[in-house]
């Protein structure tokens, strides 16, 4: 009984905590940029060369919302994926490219649940 009074417990507190102290969690809307570069450093997809964000609900079943979790408005993530995960990501039909890329997150903005 007390255990589970405290995992209550923490699960509100955590909750009341705002977005800008704890990063974006499952299920929040984020707005992201990103940038994906082959091997040789040349940009394939960029962003904010179209000028507009990247619209995710963070953790669903895709990389860049996956990419998402736990970052803070301004904070990015850079990952490199191999053959595998680039075309379980569908990025290879995209762009059109082979593995390695280089994908960098970026978050522009969020907004709690």
């Amino acid at each position: 009984m007390v255990a589970t009074f405290l995992a209550l417990a923490l699960e509100i507190a955590v909750s009341a905590v705002p977005v800008f102290e704890r990063g974006i969690q499952t299920g929040e809307t984020a707005a992201l940029h990103f940038q994906v570069r082959d091997r040789s450093g040349k940009v394939l997809a960029d962003s904010e060369r179209r000028g507009l964000p990247y619209r995710v609900r963070a953790g669903e079943d895709d990389l860049l919302s996956r990419a998402a979790l736990g970052l803070l408005p301004g904070e990015e993530r850079v990952m490199v994926l191999d053959a595998d995960s680039l075309r379980a990501s569908q990025l290879d039909r995209l762009l059109g490219t082979q593995a390695p890329v280089e994908v960098r997150v970026r978050v522009a903005q969020s907004e709690p649940r």
